[in-house]
C-alpha cells in the first residue's frame, strides 16, 4: 500500500492568508494616510458680519459673532482683526467707532451707494478669510 503525503493544501491556505493579511495592512496604512491628509484641509471660519447703511455716505459694519470669533487676531498693536476694503481701497473706521473682535463692536465707514464692500477677517493662525462681500 502506497500512501501519498500531499501537503500542498496547507501551503495554499497559508499563502492566501498571508496575502490577505498583507493587503489588509497596506489598505489600513493607505486609509490612515488619506484620512489624515483630509483633516488638514482648510475649513472656513464662521464669523457673522452685518453691513447696514446709516445714511447716503456712511455704512455701519457690525461684528455679530459666531463660533470662530474667538479666533480673530487682536494681538497686533494698532491693528484690528478686520480689513475693510471699499471699491478696492482699504478704509479705516470713523472715530469713535471701531470694529474689533468683541461681539457687538461696530465701525462706521465712508461709502456711497453702489460701492463694493469686502470685510476680511484676520485669524490667530495667520490666515485671512473674506467674511462679507457685497454692494451697499
Amino acid at each position: 500500500m502506497d500512501i501519498d503525503n500531499n501537503d500542498n493544501a496547507i501551503s495554499n491556505i497559508l499563502s492566501v492568508l498571508l496575502i490577505v493579511i498583507i493587503v489588509t495592512i497596506l489598505a489600513s496604512i493607505t486609509a490612515l494616510y488619506v484620512y489624515s491628509y483630509l483633516q488638514d484641509l482648510n475649513r472656513p471660519y464662521l464669523v457673522e458680519i452685518s453691513v447696514n447703511r446709516i445714511d447716503t455716505t456712511t455704512i455701519q459694519i457690525l461684528n455679530c459673532g459666531g463660533p470662530d470669533s474667538v479666533n480673530l487676531d487682536s494681538s497686533v498693536p494698532n491693528q484690528y482683526p478686520f480689513i475693510v476694503t471699499i471699491d478696492g481701497h482699504e478704509n479705516f473706521y470713523i472715530p469713535p467707532t471701531k470694529l474689533t473682535n468683541d461681539v457687538g463692536s461696530y465701525g462706521n465707514y465712508h461709502a456711497v451707494n453702489g460701492q463694493n464692500v469686502i470685510v476680511t477677517g484676520l485669524f490667530k493662525d495667520g490666515k485671512k478669510q473674506i467674511l462679507y462681500q457685497g454692494v451697499v
